[in-house]
């Protein structure tokens, strides 16, 4: 069955695990890279200590920015979040002003970085998760096949490392987004990583991960890409049981959405729809539920 790329979400117990995802495709063709240049931001309140510690991510393998390039853009991000118009329109200059590759470095640097303001953190995500959809043509194909691959890499070990919910859960948007341009015209989903890390987390013991599994498939339900119909009773099976789940109740809910987004992205799909029919209950009965509370 066909890709469906949706816009679909912005956001049991454990299920089976699914057979492996299909093997990677070709890595794309190595292009040329920008220059990386920062222009001085604005003077604004650190948002970081004078030494962040950050966490090891395979991020490493990118260019790095140096220190004092990335203090700079910390404040950038302090700037970013002003109240003062003026300041804040100066920011929005400065960084729109950055190569986009040197966009990804940075940000990627924030994310990271566990001693940073939280405010800061959560800037830089959705900024990223920004880049990659008003310009994933422009930048990420001129990364070389490394940094791509240090990208997604990093990216699904931060989710599993982060402790901070509402980060957790923007680092989530962000997957979503670049899997979601990582489906080729033919449905071929060239993260096949990514399916794995639904899998093994849906089954996971740890609440936090099955719910950013739950929240990447309903921020993109299309993930399965020209797969879902062999996934279809997985993704059935792992929706029930989560459905199910009587312990966590954040399970429950996220796992309705994702249902019902999933089917709303295959709308025209009569015998999907037919299929998952038997869903509709549980999933107006956690929507009721949600409503009363």
């Amino acid at each position: 069955m066909g890709a469906q790329k949706s816009a679909a979400g912005h956001g049991g117990e454990p299920g089976e695990r699914a057979a492996q995802p299909p093997p990677p495709p070709p890595r794309p063709a190595r292009l040329g890279r920008q220059r990386r240049r920062l222009p001085p931001p604005l003077p604004a309140r650190p948002c970081v200590p004078a030494r962040p510690a950050s966490l090891s991510f395979p991020f490493a393998a990118m260019a790095a920015a140096t220190e004092q390039e990335q203090q700079q853009f910390y404040l950038l991000l302090g700037n970013l979040l002003s109240p003062d118009n003026a300041v804040r329109k100066q920011a929005e200059e400065t960084y729109e002003n950055i190569p986009g590759q040197s966009k990804i470095t940075f940000l990627l640097q924030a994310i990271r970085n566990t001693a940073a303001a939280e405010e800061a953190r959560q800037m830089a995500a959705v900024l990223l998760r920004r880049l990659l959809s008003s310009a994933f043509e422009e930048v990420y194909p001129a990364l070389s096949p490394d940094d791509q691959t240090s990208i997604k890499t990093g990216l699904l070990l931060i989710i599993q490392l982060e402790t901070q919910s509402s980060m957790r859960k923007k680092i989530c948007d962000i997957v979503a987004e670049l899997a979601r341009n990582l489906i080729d015209e033919d449905g071929n989903n060239q993260w096949p990583e990514v399916l794995k890390f639904l899998f093994d987390s849906v089954s996971s013991q740890n609440v936090g991960l099955r719910e950013a599994a739950l929240h990447i498939f309903w921020n993109f339900p299309g993930i399965f890409g020209n797969q879902q119909q062999h996934y279809l009773e997985v993704i059935k099976r792992m929706l029930v049981q989560c459905m199910q789940d009587q312990e966590h109740p954040s399970i429950k809910t996220l796992s309705a959405r994702a249902a019902a987004a999933f089917v709303l992205a295959n709308e025209h799909n009569i015998p999907l729809l037919k299929h998952f029919a038997d869903l509709l209950p549980g999933i107006l009965q956690v929507r009721n539920h949600t409503s009363e509370q």
